[in-house]
């Protein structure tokens, strides 16, 4: 099984869910379109770049021409892939995408997202090998529930306003290849499971300390003399 890579098994994975009945069909062909209509309308598009996401259409597979869209086939409407760099998006993380559950990437970097990266994301997304969410504007915390994305090979999350740790139950996920925290209002010790990792990847959070930073963490001061 090894030898076809991580996007062969989670391929394998959703094997089962390709080959479903036809009566079955139907259903999830509804629930990635509902996905990306509900996207759609979480999203404000102040330039107008998802002129092209349009509704109105009851052609199998109309949405795998969407611009940004990958379709597992061209006449099924399952989406594989996401992928929205750039096009100046504003609002909150769309949580239609919680419909889309058989997409294995989701890269919305480089736009104006605000608010909190939900801590659902990997329970409503769980076969993403990708999540690129870099260069937003997200605040809060990293979730710790991320670590249940069992398949993620490249996790970018720099250029946000995140705050508090990295979490530890990070380390849990053994496929990780890409780490990017960089840029953000990270504080306290990396994991010690990201020791020999780039240190590129950590940078420009002052309150991070530890390898693979030069910054060295201060003891904890006694809990009698806080």
């Amino acid at each position: 099984m090894r030898k076809f890579g991580c996007l062969g098994l989670v391929g394998f994975m959703l094997f089962l869910q390709l080959i479903c009945p036809i009566s079955s069909q139907p259903a999830v062909k509804e629930d990635d379109i509902r996905c990306l209509n509900i996207t759609h309308s979480q999203l404000k598009d102040p330039q107008d770049n998802l002129y092209s996401w349009k509704f109105d259409s009851h052609t199998q597979g109309f949405t795998c021409s969407f611009l940004g869209i990958t379709c597992w086939h061209n006449d099924d409407d399952k989406v594989l892939s996401l992928s929205l760099q750039g096009l100046g998006l504003q609002g909150g993380f769309p949580s239609g995408l919680k419909y889309c559950g058989s997409m294995t990437s989701l890269v919305l970097s480089q736009n104006n997202l605000t608010g909190n990266i939900p801590k659902e994301l990997c329970h409503w997304l769980p076969y993403l090998v990708t999540i690129d969410l870099s260069h937003n504007q997200f605040t809060g915390f990293i979730p710790s529930q991320l670590y249940n994305c069992r398949y993620l090979n490249v996790l970018r999350l720099n250029g946000n306003q995140l705050t508090g740790k990295i979490p530890w139950q990070l380390a849990q996920l053994q496929r990780l290849k890409e780490f990017n925290v960089a840029d953000n209002r990270l504080s306290g010790p990396i994991p010690a499971y990201f020791s020999n990792w780039t240190a590129s990847g950590f940078q420009n959070n002052p309150g991070l300390c530890g390898s693979p930073l030069t910054k060295t963490c201060s003891k904890l001061l006694p809990s009698s003399s806080l």
